[in-house]
């Protein structure tokens, strides 16, 4: 991550409007009521954790964003080669260009969770205000300092497609709405490539800046790079 934010201060508003982070505000209380707990022994059903997020009042409007989370090369003796990026994930809003609108973009990336790896979709990436903090948390809680709004894809299925040998994903979807949560910028693994599922006929009005909005089931691109086809062989 950069050291300063790429926005100092973007409005809640703006982060569900020009970022696409439409359930911002119930992911983020959602977070800070299970992070709240602490090491608390008793998980919170999805239920009781909803209940309890509608009490979370946030003590700040605007928070601090950043547009770009990259890996750089390692050499053997741990120095960093910076100029040399091996992989990124970008979180850019929709902005206006003088009469043009240019589209948002949102890239897609693996995350850990657990021992397994999810594919999602990377909407905004914050950190907290600092005074909002102990205000939010106890103090025996360690907060991550980089946070991500992700909205989830399907697990991966328990073998890929027979005939492309590609895995098939579809978004994650509770009552018609996509499933959101906020996760450690940390846990995001890698960058990933999904393939558009177009059927018999490729839409004429799906283009490279809609086509994670337009489509509703991908192929994972396995072949990308070898990273990616070591991870999915």
């Amino acid at each position: 991550m950069t050291k300063h934010p790429s926005a100092k201060s973007i409005s809640l508003e703006k982060l569900a409007m020009d970022y696409g982070a439409t359930h911002f505000c119930d992911a983020l209380a959602r977070f800070i009521t299970q992070q709240s707990r602490g090491n608390d022994p008793a998980p919170l059903d999805s239920q009781a954790l909803d209940v309890l997020a509608r009490d979370i009042h946030f003590p700040f409007h605007r928070l601090p964003v950043f547009h770009k989370v990259k890996w750089c090369s390692v050499n053997a003796c741990g120095h960093g080669g910076v100029h040399v990026t091996l992989d990124s994930v970008h979180a850019k809003p929709q902005c206006n260009v003088g009469a043009h609108l240019i589209a948002r973009r949102s890239d897609t990336a693996l995350v850990r969770v657990g021992m397994n790896s999810k594919d999602l979709q990377v909407r905004a990436m914050f950190t907290f205000p600092p005074k909002s903090i102990p205000l939010l948390f106890p103090p025996t809680v360690h907060l991550p300092t980089h946070l991500a709004y992700v909205e989830w894809f399907t697990p991966f299925p328990p073998a890929p497609d027979r005939n492309s040998g590609l895995y098939k994903l579809s978004r994650s979807l509770c009552g018609g709405e996509t499933v959101a949560s906020i996760v450690p910028v940390a846990d995001i693994e890698r960058s990933v490539h999904l393939i558009p599922r177009f059927g018999v006929i490729a839409p004429r009005e799906w283009t490279s800046d809609t086509v994670l909005e337009d489509c509703d089931t991908f192929w994972l691109n396995s072949y990308i790079d070898r990273y990616t086809f070591s991870m999915f062989k």
